[in-house]
């Protein structure tokens, strides 16, 4: 069953609070706790990922969000989160565990559509990727996909999203 999503608000875009004509962009924290996905404009494409309380978060964290279990060779699975970052742009830092090995299976981060990071080898525990996301409407897309046919699975914590003053 997929995880509860919480959908977008029709009056703001994607992270912005507005107030009298005010826009403020908020550092956005999602650290999967609470048994729900809770930051804005958050979708599946393919499988959709699952909250894991029993294999533990990052921290020390109870929950974290996990990859699905795929079948045959280059299938794929997406967790996306889209948000609008000001002038000034954004910083992306996300808490990351991984038993994917290439050729068989791998873990792509994209943003807009640019990959920034390809993780191709089992972590030995939580590691982090830190990237910097452009001005204006970004789309960070986080997928497991298998390339023969790979039996593992990607972990995600602690995705940040915080605006440059």
């Amino acid at each position: 069953m997929a995880p509860d999503v919480m959908g977008a608000d029709e009056l703001s875009s994607p992270g912005v609070v507005r107030v009298d004509d005010v826009s403020f962009y908020p550092a956005i924290l999602e650290d999967f706790e609470g048994g729900r996905i809770a930051v804005k404009n958050a979708e599946f494409a393919g499988t959709p990922w699952s909250l894991d309380a029993t294999s533990g978060g990052a921290d020390g964290s109870s929950t974290c969000l996990k990859s699905p279990t795929l079948f045959g060779s280059n299938a794929s699975s997406k967790f996306k989160i889209t948000v609008d970052v000001p002038s000034r742009g954004s910083d992306l830092a996300v808490e990351y565990r991984s038993k994917v090995w290439m050729p068989e299976d791998k873990f792509v981060v994209k943003i807009n559509g640019n990959t920034v990071a390809l993780v191709s080898s089992p972590t030995s525990g939580w590691e982090s990727i830190e990237r910097g996301l452009p001005q204006g409407t970004s789309t960070v897309e986080f997928e497991y996909a298998t390339v023969t046919g790979g039996k593992g699975s990607v972990w995600l914590d602690n995705i940040r999203i915080t605006p440059r003053w």
